[in-house]
This record gives C-alpha cells, sequence and structure tokens, in this order.
C-alpha cells in the first residue's frame, strides 16, 4: 500500500537526492538492488548503486532536479519535475547560465526506499512556446467565444496533464529519439498536439478506466 510516507520518500529523492549536489546523494534513499531506467538518456536499465553512481557521477555538481507534483498512483509515486543544469563555462553561448528541462518519474517502494526509478524526460521549456502563446492561440482558434478562466487552466496545466496521463500508462505516438509526438493543430503557432494516431481518445478511455 502506497501512502504519504512514500510520497515524502519521493519528494526528500529529489530535494535532497538528485538535488543534493553529491554523486552519492540519492543512494541514501534507494534499496541496494535499485532498477533505474532514464528512457531518454540511459536505454538500458541500471542495476544497483555502482551503476546509479556511475550515471549520476558528471550531473551531480551542476544539476538540480526537484519536484513540481506528486501522485500516488497505483503501486507507486508518480514525480513531476523541473531539471535545473547549469551550462559549462567553456560552452560557446549562455556558459555559467542556468537552463531548465521537465520531465515525470514513475517511482515503487520497499521496505521504505525507491527500489524502481523510471525516468523520462521531454526536453528543454524553450523560450518561443509558452503557455501565454498557447493562451491566445486557443481563444484565437475559439473566435474569442470560449471561455478564458477554462482556455487559461488549459494552457498552463496541458504539459503536466499529458506527463501525467503517460504516467498513467497512455502510449502517446513518439520521435525517433523516443520523446513525445507532437503534431501541428488548427490556429496554433507550435506543435502541440499529443496523440494516439487516430484514437486518441480511445486511449484516454482506456487509460482512465484502467
Amino acid at each position: 500500500m502506497v501512502g504519504q510516507a512514500e510520497v515524502e520518500i519521493a519528494r526528500k529523492l529529489f530535494e535532497e537526492g538528485w538535488s543534493g549536489g553529491h554523486v552519492d546523494a540519492p543512494l541514501q534513499f534507494m534499496t541496494e538492488d535499485i532498477v533505474m531506467r532514464d528512457i531518454v538518456g540511459h536505454a538500458e536499465p541500471m542495476r544497483g548503486h555502482d551503476a546509479v553512481r556511475e550515471f549520476w557521477a558528471a550531473a551531480a555538481p551542476t544539476l538540480k532536479v526537484l519536484p513540481e507534483e506528486l501522485y500516488v498512483a497505483g503501486s507507486g509515486v508518480v514525480v513531476l519535475w523541473m531539471a535545473y543544469g547549469q551550462i559549462p563555462e567553456d560552452a560557446k553561448e549562455n556558459a555559467g547560465r542556468w537552463g531548465t528541462a521537465e520531465g515525470v518519474s514513475r517511482l515503487e517502494f520497499r521496505d521504505g526506499k525507491v527500489c524502481l526509478e523510471v525516468d523520462y524526460w521531454h526536453g528543454g521549456q524553450g523560450v518561443c512556446d509558452d503557455w501565454k502563446t498557447h493562451f491566445a492561440d486557443t481563444m484565437r482558434g475559439g473566435q474569442y467565444v470560449n471561455n478564458p478562466t477554462m482556455a487559461e487552466l488549459h494552457a498552463r496545466e496541458a504539459p503536466a496533464r499529458v506527463q501525467e496521463l503517460e504516467a498513467w500508462g497512455a502510449v502517446f505516438d513518439r520521435t525517433p529519439d523516443q520523446r513525445i509526438l507532437q503534431r501541428n493543430f488548427g490556429g496554433h503557432k507550435y506543435p502541440r498536439l499529443a496523440h494516439v494516431g487516430d484514437r486518441t481518445g480511445l486511449e484516454m478511455i482506456r487509460t482512465l478506466q484502467d
């Protein structure tokens, strides 16, 4: 049974572990036989503390992965997170500045520690598209007769809700590098439509019913 105790362990894993600044910081919240998958950054499962330590060694000093929202989902906890990484000083552009990326992880637990972590991230948020642009496109697409409060809520919450559905088991179409494939939609400046071929609605029903 997963409850508030596991949610707090998940929170600490991200706040004190993945954002702790030391290669060993996450390990205190993980079982010795932890299995971890970073679907985008590390295709093969990592097993045990040594594998996680090797994976995290280079990133630990300059990367923080902070939780945004946490949910109990079935036998585990889903964490929507934001990663903040410092750009190397020798980079050609934006040296020393911090970039951001967002993603979602699903955790399972045993004996008060995380025994499975599956991560997937969707890249940088970008500087062109944001919720305000999405909101403006939505209002224009509705000929300004749609409810602005609901349109704003949709624009603000859509990315997190898509990630939440995926964490619950929705299978969206993917790009070659395994990110969610987003298509253009009428009246929108940027491709935002996450889909499942021509049966997106059925996939949403299946996911929510399960």
